[in-house]
């Protein structure tokens, strides 16, 4: 048995990605998925219905409230936030953050940069409720950590009189002249109320992520030829979390997919597991194979591609030349018949209109390939798929 074995090592953090892309026409649905990023910039979301854009930083925090050093009264509440104008998440949208994991609070300055992973602290921000309203919540404050958490932590002796909703308050430590005050109601917004408010281009910004705990860890991804007829796909995991299949997926040009085989996963595991699945009529010359990950919630991931060969020389199972081609495109085979032929550019466009047969058979075809521009073109018949190059 001949056998040629294409090896990829991946590492979980690199590899895994998650289909949507956070764009406009591709948005997150999810915060996990926004935890992901690493690039900061204005992305978009859709939960559960709730549609907005806010801007996310390279550690995949998303911004929630934001509010300059000389901004007065309540923040403006609706559905899209940059970083150059006060603003907040309309409270269907911080309702609808069901996955929050952390909140965060951030001076421009870099004075201030705290977190908290307390429940009662993430529920305020989910109900669109003042994060440290006086007396009553300090021993709540006492759970954030960062840089100058202690501006936060400093406990209040009054009770606040500056509302109870977001908009108008997001954290009053009252009483309290070494504490920190962010109250956009009264236009108060001071690192540390005895330092005096923050400067007019200087900004306060309110953050949440999600858990961007990842599925599976996956150790290796292996493609092998077996016998010059079949594809094998063997992978291992070290770590799963609810997950609920794998699905072999394969391309002829990288671009379209289709469905191999799907098979178990282990749900929960901290144990090496090895999986395996064959893919028993492959393509003829250049394929490509993936993984799409599964879990027990639908949210799904992809590995990443990789390509194989396959050639029969001894007895071809389709026959293409020349190649590179030209003008004229030979397709011949000892099959029963070709049956119909695609043409697809890169893009995975079919651009059969812009191809003339020349002579069909049923086992040849000619095909005139004057038309096209230079480049690579995938040919799909019901027997396999090859690409050429058009020079």
């Amino acid at each position: 048995m001949k056998r040629i074995t294409y090896t990829l090592v991946l590492l979980i953090l690199t590899v895994y990605s998650y289909a949507q892309t956070g764009t406009i026409g591709d948005p997150f649905t999810s915060l996990k998925q926004g935890a992901a990023v690493t690039i900061a910039g204005v992305y978009y979301f859709n939960i559960g219905g709730n549609v907005f854009d806010t801007y996310v930083d390279a550690n995949g925090y998303v911004q929630v409230a934001i509010d300059f050093g000389n901004g007065s009264g309540n923040l403006p509440q609706g559905s899209s936030l940059t970083t150059a104008a006060r603003g907040i998440l309309n409270a269907t949208i911080l309702g609808a953050l069901t996955e929050i994991q952390i909140v965060r609070i951030s001076s421009s300055t870099a004075n201030f940069d705290v977190t908290t992973t307390d429940a009662t602290i993430i529920g305020r921000i989910q109900s669109n409720t003042t994060l440290h309203q006086g007396t009553a919540d300090n021993s709540i404050n006492d759970n954030w950590t960062g840089t100058n958490a202690a501006y936060i932590t400093a406990n209040a002796s009054c009770i606040t009189v500056d509302g109870t909703s977001l908009h108008e308050n997001i954290v009053h430590a009252c009483g309290n002249t070494a504490g920190y005050h962010w109250i956009p109601s009264s236009g108060t917004q001071r690192e540390q109320f005895a330092s005096g408010e923050i400067a007019n281009s200087a900004f306060f910004q309110l953050w949440v992520k999600g858990d961007i705990t990842l599925p599976i860890e996956l150790l290796n991804f292996d493609a092998t030829i077996a016998n010059n007829e079949w594809v094998e796909l063997n992978w291992q995991t070290s770590s799963e979390i609810n997950n609920d299949y794998f699905t072999i997926e394969r391309s002829m040009d990288g671009i379209n997919w289709e469905i191999v085989k799907n098979i178990d996963g282990s749900g929960n595991s901290s144990t090496l597991l090895n999986y395996s699945g064959i893919d028993s009529n492959p393509y003829s010359g250049i394929s490509y194979y993936r993984l799409k990950q599964t879990d027990f919630d639908g949210q799904f991931s992809y590995s990443q591609i990789r390509n194989i060969n396959l050639q029969r020389p001894g007895n071809p199972e389709i026959l293409i030349y020349p190649n590179p081609v030209n003008d004229k495109l030979t397709i011949k085979t000892r099959k029963s018949g070709l049956g119909d032929v695609h043409i697809y550019n890169v893009l995975g466009k079919n651009v059969n209109e812009l191809t003339r047969q020349i002579i069909t058979h049923e086992n040849t075809i000619v095909i005139d390939f004057s038309q096209l521009n230079s480049g690579t073109y995938y040919i799909k018949s019901k027997n396999a798929a090859n690409r050429v190059h058009k020079q």
